[in-house]
């Protein structure tokens, strides 16, 4: 009598919970909706980020050449792109201005003697012109064609310290 009642409740379907597919459909569409929307936001606020820490930056190593002028009464001469100028060792961090620039690119200080253009240029920046816009806004007057931040006709960005 055992082995009939076992054979009984063994025969006997189990009802188990489950979703069923227009659930999952569901919970998939809201899953794809949340992704479509983090995305971009998530896109902006990297953007926001990586231009502020250029403008940061370029604030950062400008007031040290212009502590540095201030004192000594003249720029420290031109050195090749990503090169610490000797005149400024111990007056900015040699790590950060030799990793890259945020948005890509190298650190180069110019000074043109000749035409006297003095500044901080980002060479083979890879900052979309909007960004380019939204740094200028952050630290100038928005305008690359004018100001202290500028867009140079090589495509480079460059704050401008004397002209």
């Amino acid at each position: 009598m055992k082995i009939a009642l076992s054979l009984r409740l063994s025969s006997h379907r189990s009802s188990v919970a489950a979703f069923s597919l227009l659930e999952v459909m569901i919970a998939v569409m809201f899953i794809g909706l949340f992704i479509s929307i983090g995305i971009p936001a998530f896109a902006r606020v990297r953007e926001n980020s990586v231009n502020a820490a250029a403008a940061s930056t370029l604030l950062v190593f400008g007031d040290a050449f212009e502590s540095y002028a201030r004192t000594n009464g003249d720029w420290p001469d031109d050195v090749p792109v990503g090169v610490v100028p000797p005149e400024m060792q111990g007056r900015i961090n040699r790590v950060q201005w030799e990793t890259p620039a945020p948005g890509g690119g190298v650190w180069d200080w110019e000074c043109d003697r000749a035409s006297g253009r003095v500044g901080i240029a980002i060479v083979g920046s890879l900052l979309a012109l909007d960004e380019m816009v939204a740094i200028d806004a952050l630290i100038d007057d928005g305008n690359l064609a004018k100001g202290h931040f500028r867009r140079l006709p090589s495509g480079k960005p460059m704050w401008l310290l004397a002209e």
